[in-house]
């Protein structure tokens, strides 16, 4: 089965751009760094998936040989301009993958592990990759009780400003019907959860997101 493990939003430096999340009502659950990556982050989780606010806090470790085939330096350098800010990772049990990926083996994940990223994506889409399947967010026990009723995300639509096809991999994912991807002014992100009652939060322009109760 395939599901959405986390996403990621590159962000300033320190991700202030999180107190507007804390502000609508999530509680932040932990962070942390990624030796050899370069990157750092803050986290807010849900029962099922978690949001990631990733910025590059070593820039030497980010554009070393260990890290480049990731394209974090470049993504996160480019997005407030050509490049999407966004990445989507994926937990799955399914073999093959639905696309070609690669192998990253960071030094912070253990040792026979590794992360597969898809080939041929272009940086104006988000970034796509595989985890090792594992349990959901919740197990992490991580705070997933929010002020606001947002608990489980059941479908996450990525508005894309280029009007070039999908690529192979974007195109597959959107075929499973995981991620669906739709044009849009801006690259936005946005999340539907489950709600008893219709629920609209938009928190652009801090972040390029909007979580929406399903209808």
């Amino acid at each position: 089965m395939l599901s959405v493990d986390h996403v990621f939003i590159c962000c300033s430096p320190g991700a202030p751009e999180a107190r507007a999340l804390v502000e609508l009502g999530l509680v932040e659950g932990s962070g942390n760094r990624h030796p050899g990556q370069g990157t750092a982050n803050r986290r807010f989780f849900f029962s099922n998936a978690y949001l990631e606010l990733l910025w590059v806090s070593n820039e030497d470790e980010a554009r070393s040989p260990e890290a480049q085939d990731t394209r974090l330096w470049q993504r996160w350098l480019e997005r407030n301009q050509a490049a999407c800010p966004f990445g989507i990772l994926f937990r799955t049990d399914e073999s093959p993958l639905p696309f070609a990926t690669w192998s990253y083996k960071p030094r912070y994940l253990p040792v026979g592990t590794s992360i597969e990223f898809a080939r041929g994506v272009p940086l104006t889409e988000p970034e796509l990759a595989f985890l090792a399947a594992r349990a959901p967010g919740a197990s992490r026990k991580e705070p997933i009780e929010h002020r606001v009723p947002i608990r489980l995300i059941s479908r996450i639509d990525v508005s894309l400003p280029a009007t070039a096809p999908l690529s192979k991999p974007a195109a597959a994912i959107h075929e499973r019907g995981v991620v669906r991807f739709k044009a849009g002014a801006d690259y936005a992100l946005e999340f539907t959860f489950a709600s008893e009652r219709p629920l609209e939060f938009d928190l652009r322009p801090r972040l390029p997101l909007t979580f929406r109760s399903a209808r």
